[in-house]
């Protein structure tokens, strides 16, 4: 099922910017040109000091940001329930695209929302669309009182190896349940850092809620230099109206929104299930997928005279999906999956549309 945008923000950001259609060239213009920045190695942190680029963004990646964010939230629904007094942080807030996408899947168990970024403009722009009280600007060495929930949205190509000293720093105010979520683009600099990060946790006692449940080194980065081999979700939406129109100009097309991502919880451990790498591919006679195993590549291939209602999941598959197997989750923790799986049609695969990370029991720390 696709995703949307709320309009509300979208009409928002009209209003702030005084948008006129006759000036729809510029638009796309500013678009393109902050594309080509976000394409470098390194993104310059003071770009939002322009209020072009900073207008670029409000009408063509906030959107696609915000969703990415509440797509990731979405996945534990009962992660949080019963609570009314979290307290969560956004490190790079920019223009609160993240912080807005937690206020609003949070919603009523949200206490404070710190927002951290040493720039100002983005601070000021998600002041001028929401004054939400609940949204406090901090620095990171004014901070005080625990966190449950850090959320790094788009920051790792800003910060690269920084990271590691920026999460001691943070953990110095971490819950006793905390969650940490990264969300960047699903490039191989960012996904060999997200690899590191979540060892890092691993050993320090973390669950991986999202997206391997693996504490060793990832087996797919191990086997292929190719980025579109490897683990990263890719989600169809539905683009507001003025994505549409500067993405006809530009002809991006983008009809899936792509990113890595990384969720830990301090002392938890994860859903059994299987990440897709791949949508279902039909060929003829049969079809199959690529899923993530410890051996690197699992491919599950399905003749066409086994499809059944028990396996027709398999049908609605795309690249990020996760797959509840029972025989083949059974096979996993042995660590005999790998190479190619046949299933038969008597062989149940559901598709998740979440997932419920749980403490884990207090006589081990993985």
């Amino acid at each position: 099922m696709a995703i949307s945008f709320p309009l509300r923000y979208d009409e928002a950001f009209r209003r702030v910017w005084s948008y006129d259609p006759s000036r729809l060239g510029t638009y796309v213009n500013e678009v393109k040109e902050l594309s080509d920045l976000f394409l470098r190695k390194r993104v310059d942190p003071v770009y939002f000091s322009r209020s072009e680029i900073l207008r670029a963004y409000s009408f063509f990646f906030f959107p696609q940001n915000y969703l990415k964010a509440s797509a990731i939230l979405s996945l534990f629904p009962d992660l949080w329930e019963g609570k009314r007094d979290l307290r969560v942080l956004d490190f790079g807030g920019g223009p609160g695209n993240s912080t807005l996408a937690l206020r609003d899947s949070l919603q009523e168990r949200v206490n404070e929302i710190v927002y951290v970024d040493k720039q100002r403009e983005g601070w000021e722009l998600l002041r001028s669309i929401d004054g939400d009280p609940k949204i406090k600007a901090h620095s990171l060495s004014s901070l005080a009182g625990p966190i449950d929930i850090y959320l790094f949205s788009y920051t790792l190509k800003e910060v690269g190896e920084g990271i590691f000293g920026i999460l001691r720093e943070l953990k110095r105010h971490e819950s006793s349940q905390a969650v940490y979520i990264f969300l960047d683009a699903p490039d191989r600099d960012v996904l060999v850092l997200i690899d590191r990060m979540r060892r890092q946790f691993a050993r320090e006692g973390y669950g991986t809620l999202f997206p391997c449940r693996s504490g060793g080194p990832c087996p797919l980065l191990e086997l292929t230099r190719d980025v579109e081999s490897v683990c990263f979700s890719q989600l169809p939406w539905t683009p507001p109206p003025l994505v549409e129109e500067i993405n006809s100009r530009l002809r991006f097309y983008i009809k899936f929104l792509k990113f890595a991502s990384l969720v830990v919880m301090k002392g938890a451990e994860g859903e059994e299930f299987l990440f897709s790498v791949s949508p279902y591919i039909g060929e003829k006679g049969k079809g199959r997928a690529f899923f993530c195993a410890p051996e690197g590549r699992l491919e599950v291939e399905r003749l066409e005279k086994e499809r059944s209602e028990a396996n027709a999941s398999l049908d609605e598959l795309h690249r990020g999906s996760l797959v509840e197997w029972p025989k083949g989750e059974a096979r996993l923790r042995g660590e005999e999956l790998s190479g190619r799986v046949r299933i038969d049609r008597c062989e149940t695969l559901r598709l998740l549309t979440d997932l419920r990370g749980r403490r884990r029991p207090s006589r081990g720390r993985g």
